[in-house]
């Protein structure tokens, strides 16, 4: 029964580490979505400051 276990929980361990991983990546993608030179915020601001202008 413990062999089970064991090799339950490095399975598991694994599985927790290949999330991890992902969750990680898709967070740094996000930011760079959100925050890089060509992201969502600069754009927006960029919008914002036509707007501005504009008025």
């Amino acid at each position: 029964m413990s062999e089970q276990r064991k090799a339950i929980a490095i399975f598991l361990k694994n599985k927790g580490t290949a999330i991890g991983v992902a969750i990680g990546a898709s967070l740094v993608a996000t930011g760079d979505y959100l925050l890089g030179d060509t992201g969502l915020f600069p754009w927006l601001i960029g919008i914002f400051k036509q707007i501005y202008a504009f008025f």
